[in-house]
């Protein structure tokens, strides 16, 4: 992948060994960089299968839900951050 960013191939296989690994997030937005990759490239075949893929991942997703009282979204200037990720 250091030789050739842009390949498609060597993308789908890491998402691939992501997914074995149980590093599903990692593997999900792999399979997702790999989509775009392949739409760039013209490349039908691997972009459907990257999506396919993808889209197979997500229902295994752990998924984080903040919710803030009223008061507190009402608050000047809150920012709620993880990971440094304003949400």
């Amino acid at each position: 992948m250091r030789l050739l960013p842009e390949g498609v191939g060597a993308r789908l296989t890491q998402a691939s060994c992501y997914e074995r690994d149980g590093r599903l997030a990692s593997a999900w937005s792999a399979y997702m960089d790999t989509e775009a990759a392949a739409s760039r490239a013209r490349r039908r075949h691997q972009q459907v299968q990257a999506q396919a893929q993808a889209e197979a991942l997500r229902p295994r997703l752990a998924r984080l839900a903040v919710i803030l009282p009223q008061e507190v979204r009402a608050l000047p200037g809150l920012h709620v951050t993880c990971d440094d990720v304003t949400l």
